[in-house]
């Protein structure tokens, strides 16, 4: 009886485990998606004052 319990206890940690593990994906996929949206957001931004500069150039 001992062993069945252990072995639904390890059962358990490793289902909790996965969750986790799928959560932290996500939370990853997210983070990064963040960063490649700031990314290209600063890179527009950047062209936009290139765009000014040469304007104030002519």
């Amino acid at each position: 009886k001992i062993r069945r319990t252990f072995f639904f206890f390890c059962q358990t940690i490793q289902e909790l485990a996965s969750l986790q593990l799928l959560f932290s994906m996500k939370k990853c996929r997210y983070f990064l998606l963040n960063i490649k949206a700031h990314e290209r957001v600063s890179s527009e931004k950047s062209t936009d004052k290139e765009a000014l500069g040469r304007m104030n150039k002519i």
